[in-house]
């Protein structure tokens, strides 16, 4: 797939889930199962903890590839993301977890210019938490119409190792 970084590819498997394939291992993504969605993280830790020895990538790293496409989708409808919808689609029950995974998206998009894709994450009063530091709170609204904006569907998308990268030398500085 063009859309996809090289390695990473969606697939179709015959019980109907769609599922995200990263080198040998592939991470269901989410299915529907007699219109019941079940979230991904059931198979995403199962395969991570089958292969935890094989993979380089941690896992904030691949959970931001699976944030990212769900973000960029997002900003192209221009819709606000609540912390707790993010949450409860990727199948935590709280917040916290998403920290790093945002973190990695953040990092990201400094490092390579990009607008601010985690802007568009919000706590109740429509506003990103403490951890997103990259834009002073007076420009929130200005660099969020530069996110919905930016073309998204037309970059390509990073991987999980650009992701780590990005993390790591934002957290070397």
């Amino acid at each position: 797939m063009r859309c996809l970084p090289r390695g990473i590819s969606l697939f179709l498997s015959h019980g109907g889930r769609l599922c995200l394939s990263h080198g040998l291992n592939r991470v269901a993504y989410y299915y529907v199962r007699r219109k019941r969605r079940v979230t991904m993280t059931r198979t995403f830790n199962k395969v991570m903890d089958e292969n935890s020895d094989k993979d380089k990538v941690n896992r904030a790293a691949i959970r931001a590839l699976q944030g990212w496409q769900y973000l960029i989708s997002k900003a192209y409808n221009r819709q606000l993301v609540r912390y707790n919808d993010l949450a409860g689609i990727m199948g935590y029950k709280k917040n916290r977890p998403l920290n790093p995974i945002l973190g990695h998206i953040m990092y990201y998009c400094e490092q390579e210019s990009l607008p601010p894709l985690t802007i568009i994450v919000v706590n109740r009063d429509g506003k990103p938490g403490k951890g997103f530091t990259q834009v002073p709170r007076a420009e929130f609204d200005h660099q969020r119409e530069k996110t919905f904006d930016f073309p998204w569907f037309s970059i390509y998308p990073p991987n999980p190792e650009q992701f780590t990268t990005a993390w790591d030398a934002a957290h070397t500085r």
